[in-house]
């Protein structure tokens, strides 16, 4: 699918809850939306990329993000990366240096090797 500026399909699925709700936000939007786009990138489609636009935005201010197919395949500290930097409540959601702390340093270069190549097999 190609994805051109001003695309409905950019904003629908990366959007965070609170930004959907309309309610103040901050810089942990940006936090939400990294963890869509790697959600995205070893699901191989963003959440809800099956339902229509305003659905797909109704479900992710109601329920969040949903839980990955198959999770046994990931790491503890994938899994926490994902669901730190997808929690719906921006006051509870982690910071970039939480989310980094998450990961050690091994597993970090690895983390985002993986998350390399996973999005060249895009």
């Amino acid at each position: 699918m190609l994805l051109t500026k001003g695309s409905p399909y950019l904003k629908r699925y990366w959007m965070a809850p609170e930004m959907i709700k309309r309610q103040p936000y901050g810089t942990k939007v940006d936090l939400w939306s990294l963890g869509v786009v790697v959600m995205e990138m070893v699901e191989k489609s963003p959440p809800y990329h099956n339902c229509r636009s305003l659905r797909a935005m109704f479900n992710t201010a109601t329920k969040g993000a949903p839980p990955l197919k198959k999770p046994k395949k990931w790491s503890n500290e994938f899994k926490s990366f994902l669901s730190r930097s997808l929690e719906m409540d921006p006051d509870k959601r982690a910071s970039a240096d939480e989310l980094l702390e998450v990961l050690s340093v091994s597993s970090f270069f690895s983390f985002f090797s993986f998350l390399f190549f996973s999005f060249l097999e895009l």
